[in-house]
């Protein structure tokens, strides 16, 4: 029995016209909203989803400023509700506001997903709304999907809803029925209260004008519109550029993104008292309405995260706006009224606009989806009804370094430890900080002050991480003790874990390097396949534990540092620029790589002295920190370096006499007539058996392998039913029909059989070669031995252009026998004197 209405202020958005139609889909289990901007779908479907069904309606948002502007939206519509944590509750990251009376209960996704991870029933849930689908978080589409499966073995009275106002509803609804008996829920298409844009196109600047094109476009809004400005960049770092042209211009200038502070973004919620800039990025695109924006300028540019496998780094990349984007921005200045929107673009080129950005599960960070598909026990998504799959790949990639920090089992499981640091909540880089900092007794106070800054939508604030620290620490320490309080909570494990090494240093103050708990080792023990050590003769260059180059610019304090834990780099190839990092000595470095430090017995192919070279290197990864020769190296290690030396010099090393050269050419030929039969002896290959070669032989240089004898070899690699095949399917000579025999070449790519004409006289059946019985290539000579024709067809050469070679031949060796029908005479070479 659904529950009674809650007590509604009237409103007259459009979406109130089809509340009953709304009610009822949800009822049954859901639907698919898409409702044009302005038509209040987040005011008021929670609402009514919360008389349609038993149980709470947790409403999705995809940012923190959405949420909380969505929960005070809903708590002012309901009379009497209590504000934010009566009727309507918040929960968010580092928040929640909710009460025995909450119907409604605002949150972001990732909260949705950790919640799904720890009750997949979602117990006391009456529906599930996920708004602004169209952004396509990660947590929005692994909580629908997640929700879609428990639905389906759990909680079949369960509602889910999809909402937006820019979806393509079809793919969702089809999605959606993967659990409904009854098929794909209804798609409602709700009218908006639009408001008529202007849209102004302006010059495109390049990169270096671009701060001083956006703060002019945006001098000329204020000038021409009464109301606010809403001014569109791609970061933090531009937010300053921009804001810092923008003085003096009339207005009071907000920044917004989402690392501000919550009284900031209640703040910019509000109406201001004057006049208003607010230079934001892309978290005001879409759920939030401002008070008092009038006109959009839009710098069109935005920063999306992009992970780069081979480097297993992410990088932001900094992009034109797609046209979806371009559309939800110009939008926020008709939400209240007739509005501007100032595009630095021209109307051609904004034809040529990407259409959308790729879904954030399909180019993000696939750390995070591996982690989150271990935790559901789906580790490979096979079965997860997702809208779009991750793809193999990436969450290999993702599961490789969860595995490097030991939070998932051999069978892709997550591990104890796993499942302990999963109650966090946190990115896995960070909860691997937190638990190393918990379970080794290091300063918890410094870790949860790193992980708070980590976790701020992980932006960086200049490379040196530990200066970071010292500016934010402020800001930061709201974030910081609450994840001091999540870490209490867990089971004790052995080790100090007061908050305060032995040292007496102040808590929280991030040290440089040089004691065993400071900074540089806490995040070694999240990082340990990126401790990195300054390249040799190479300044600003450092080689990561796990292959790749880091750059650092000359100038900058980290770059005379021994060691760094690189944190935060650009992905980009072949070398990635620095973004966050952190100094170290080399004592520090090494205790903290701890294990993965280890002796490895080194032997390689060396072009300078052309010989192998063999040593012991004591190695963290790909970083070496200390060789010594190696007197006995094993043999398979010589064999191999041997074989690259081989490859690299051209197989011109090995003794190559004509019985060898031959096999080789019968090999190729008839691995080419059945490859799945004969093995390849192309040069790759040859190496490739050489290297067994040189093993069984002892080689331990280039002249031992100068006396191989590559011809037995090659037949030692044939088994016994391939060596009795070779001469009778690719034989060496053919017998003519005079009982001489005569030498078949495979030089040529395929087996050439050269005769004199006369010897093959009244050979009337074509010959055959190789496991097909296809034509042997008979090349026909004079007396002289001079080619005179080539032919896969005897019978028909003898009856067809045999005439004319014929009257060519016997003008110029009048001696010799031309039978007029050559098929029906004797073989031979005699004159006709004889």
């Amino acid at each position: 029995m659904a529950p009674a209405p809650l007590p509604r202020t009237s409103t007259d958005l459009p979406v109130e016209s089809h509340a009953d139609a709304i009610a009822a889909a949800v009822a049954d289990g859901g639907l698919v909203l898409t409702a044009e901007p302005g038509a209040g779908k987040t005011s008021i479907v929670p609402l009514v989803a919360a008389e349609a069904v038993a149980g709470r309606v947790l409403l999705l948002q995809p940012r923190r400023l959405a949420a909380r502007a969505a929960a005070r939206r809903l708590a002012d519509l309901v009379v009497g509700g209590g504000g934010i944590g009566g009727a309507v509750g918040l929960t968010m990251r580092g928040e929640r506001r909710v009460g025995a009376d909450t119907r409604v209960e605002v949150m972001t996704e990732a909260v949705l997903t950790n919640r799904l991870q720890r009750d997949p029933e979602l117990e006391g849930v009456g529906a599930v709304v996920f708004d602004e689908f169209h952004e396509r978080n990660l947590h929005s589409d692994l909580g629908l999907a997640m929700a879609i499966e428990s639905r389906a073995a759990l909680r079949p009275d369960l509602a889910l809803v999809v909402m937006s106002a820019t979806l393509d509803a079809e793919p969702v609804a089809g999605l959606l029925a993967h659990d409904r008996p009854q098929g794909p829920p209804p798609v409602i298409a709700v009218p908006g209260r639009t408001h008529p844009v202007e849209t102004i196109h302006l010059d495109r600047p390049d990169r270096r004008t671009w701060p001083d094109a956006v703060a002019a476009a945006t001098r000329r809004a204020l000038a021409e519109v009464a109301g606010d400005v809403l001014v569109f960049v791609p970061g933090r770092a531009e937010i300053a550029r921009v804001g810092e042209r923008l003085r003096n211009c009339g207005a009071e200038v907000i920044e917004l993104h989402g690392g501000i502070p919550p009284a900031q973004r209640d703040r910019v919620l509000e109406a201001g008292s004057g006049r208003r800039v607010v230079v934001a990025t892309a978290v005001a695109e879409t759920s939030v309405t401002l008070p008092g924006i009038e006109a959009v300028v839009d710098g069109g540019l935005a920063r999306h995260a992009r992970f780069d496998a081979e480097t297993g780094l992410g990088r932001l990349e900094t992009r034109f706006v797609t046209r979806f984007s371009a559309d939800q921005r110009r939008g926020r200045a008709g939400r209240l009224g007739p509005g501007r929107c100032y595009r630095l673009w021209s109307a051609a080129e904004h034809a040529h606009l990407d259409d959308a950005a790729p879904p954030e599960i399909q180019g993000g960070d696939p750390v995070p989806v591996a982690y989150e598909l271990a935790r559901w026990g789906d580790a490979d998504a096979t079965s997860l009804p997702l809208l779009d799959h991750p793809g193999a790949d990436r969450i290999r990639a993702g599961r490789a370094l969860l595995d490097d920090l030991g939070l998932v089992d051999g069978d892709g499981t997550l591990s104890r430890r796993g499942r302990r640091q999963a109650r966090l909540g946190v990115h896995p880089r960070t909860g691997a900080l937190l638990f190393h900092a918990h379970e080794h007794g290091l300063d918890l106070r410094l870790a949860t002050l790193a992980a708070a800054a980590l976790e701020d939508d992980g932006l960086a604030d200049g490379r040196d991480f530990a200066a970071e620290l010292d500016r934010r620490r402020g800001a930061l320490q709201g974030s910081a003790d609450r994840l001091r309080r999540r870490l209490d909570q867990l089971p004790p494990s052995s080790g100090r874990s007061d908050g305060r090494p032995d040292g007496g240093h102040a808590e929280g103050a991030p040290r440089r390097a040089g004691g065993g708990d400071d900074l540089g080792s806490l995040l070694a023990g999240a990082w340990p396949d990126r401790i990195a050590l300054t390249r040799s003769g190479r300044a600003g260059s450092f080689l990561a534990a796990n292959g790749h180059e880091v750059a650092v610019p000359e100038g900058d304090p980290l770059a005379r540092h021994e060691f760094l834990v690189v944190v935060e780099a650009d992905g980009r190839r072949p070398t990635a620029a620095l973004r966050r990092a952190v100094g170290l000595d080399r004592a520090t470095a090494l205790a903290a790589a701890g294990d993965r430090v280890a002796w490895h017995d080194h032997v390689r192919w060396d072009d300078r002295t052309g010989a192998v070279k063999a040593e012991r290197q004591r190695r963290l990864g790909a970083i070496v920190l200390h060789t010594e020769p190696l007197d006995d190296p094993p043999v398979d290690l010589v064999a191999a370096a041997l074989a690259e030396g081989l490859r690299r010099r051209g197989l011109d090393v090995l003794p190559w006499p004509d019985r060898a050269v031959v096999l080789r050419q019968r090999l190729a030929w008839l691995h080419r007539q059945a490859p799945d039969v004969w093995p390849a002896v192309d040069d790759d290959a040859v190496v490739d058996r050489a290297r067994a070669w040189i093993a069984a032989a002892g080689s331990t240089s280039l002249d031992d392998l100068a006396r191989l004898d590559v011809a037995a070899r090659l037949l030692d690699d044939l088994d016994w039913r391939l060596r009795a095949d070779l001469d009778r399917l690719a034989p060496t000579a053919r017998q003519l029909p005079t009982g001489r025999s005569r030498r078949i070449d495979y030089a040529a790519g395929r087996p050439v059989w050269s005769v004199r004409l006369q010897d093959v006289l009244g050979l009337d059946v074509h010959p055959t070669i190789g496991p097909h019985a296809e034509p042997l290539t008979v090349e026909l000579l004079s007396p002289a031995d001079r080619p005179a024709q080539v032919t896969t067809d005897l019978p028909g050469f003898w009856r067809g252009t045999y005439a004319a070679v014929r009257a060519d031949l016997r003008g110029r060796y009048p001696k010799h026998r031309w039978p007029e029908r050559p098929w029906e005479a004797e073989p031979g070479r005699r004159t006709r004197g004889r």
